[in-house]
């Protein structure tokens, strides 16, 4: 440890370094795309933006795992949204809001991801979803329409 904290330095997760996300999945598509004989695959925008959403948690590598994985198994030349896994490819993983100003908006960003997180356990199931997290279904219908989640 010590012979390589000579000169420490910090490498950010990639869920803090976003605007790299288009570069390190160009280059991976390019690398794959050679390794495995495969003609150079594009990815749709959509797709694009589904990726920047995503929080990331096994950073590049995870990235890189993802890409690799998309040029052995799809078949296209352009990688579309179904084609991302499935925790990139839900429904309303795309939505963002800039992170909140204020206690409100804190409290409501906080209540939008929770109820969006428990619409995916309980795969849309709005009945199931309101009875898990003890909610009334008509309340949990007017807090999908206040926060704009339209479900598919």
């Amino acid at each position: 440890f010590f012979r390589l904290n000579v000169i420490p330095f910090e490498v950010p997760p990639l869920r803090e370094k976003k605007e790299d996300i288009p570069l390190l999945v160009d280059y991976f598509m390019d690398h794959f795309c050679q390794r495995y004989g495969k003609p150079r695959k594009s990815i749709s925008k959509q797709a694009m933006q589904r990726l920047h959403c995503y929080h990331w948690p096994g950073n590049v590598r995870e990235l890189k795992n993802m890409v690799e994985r998309l040029v052995i198994m799809v078949p296209n030349l352009k990688v579309d949204v179904p084609d991302l896994p499935a925790a990139l490819s839900r429904p309303n993983v795309s939505e963002f809001r800039p992170p909140a100003q204020s206690w409100q908006e804190a409290r409501e960003d906080f209540e939008r991801k929770f109820i969006l997180e428990k619409l995916r356990e309980y795969d849309g199931n709005i009945s199931r979803t309101a009875a898990a997290i003890g909610m009334e279904r008509t309340h949990l219908h007017r807090k999908l329409k206040a926060y704009k989640i339209h479900l598919k």
